[in-house]
């Protein structure tokens, strides 16, 4: 496999393999390699994600991005997060106000000031009903609803 490494030439930032050859053009401002193969870019204060082949995941159009360890990647614009997998599938459009990583197989998102989660297609799983939550840990999580602290579980 074709190992690549970030380098910088006149002030901007691209990858090369062992062999000193470009592999991904020095255009950007800033690089992060993340998971799966995955590197966060940013040029002229936009930000998108590349695949190491150099294959656009995510163009260069958002107001931020970060790739989850799992490889999901949110993204930001006008203030408002959407998500999508490795492959730059959009499971959810840019209209939620937080979008966490998954745990236990779901997704805590926030939109119109309430919580609520999704699966790994973008589905609803559990609606948004909740004031305030937390992220899902050992198949519970914690929640607030109606000024009421409880642990919701998840089924087996």
């Amino acid at each position: 496999k074709d190992s690549l490494f970030a380098a910088k030439k006149s002030g901007k930032w691209g990858f090369i393999n062992l062999e000193n050859e470009v592999r991904i053009p020095f255009d950007f401002d800033k690089v992060d390699v993340g998971n799966h193969s995955l590197i966060q870019v940013e040029k002229d204060e936009k930000h998108g994600v590349l695949h190491s082949n150099n294959k656009i995941i995510a163009g260069l159009v958002y107001q931020d991005v970060f790739i989850f360890e799992d490889g999901f990647i949110r993204v930001k614009s006008a203030d408002k997060f959407g998500l999508m997998d490795s492959t730059g599938k959009l499971l959810l459009t840019l209209d939620y106000e937080e979008i966490n990583g998954f745990s236990d197989g779901l997704c805590l998102i926030k939109q119109i000031g309430k919580y609520g989660w999704v699966n790994f297609q973008g589905e609803l799983v559990i609606p948004f009903e909740f004031d305030e939550a937390e992220d899902f840990s050992d198949k519970a999580a914690w929640v607030k609803k109606n000024d009421k602290l409880k642990i919701i579980a998840l089924k087996e």
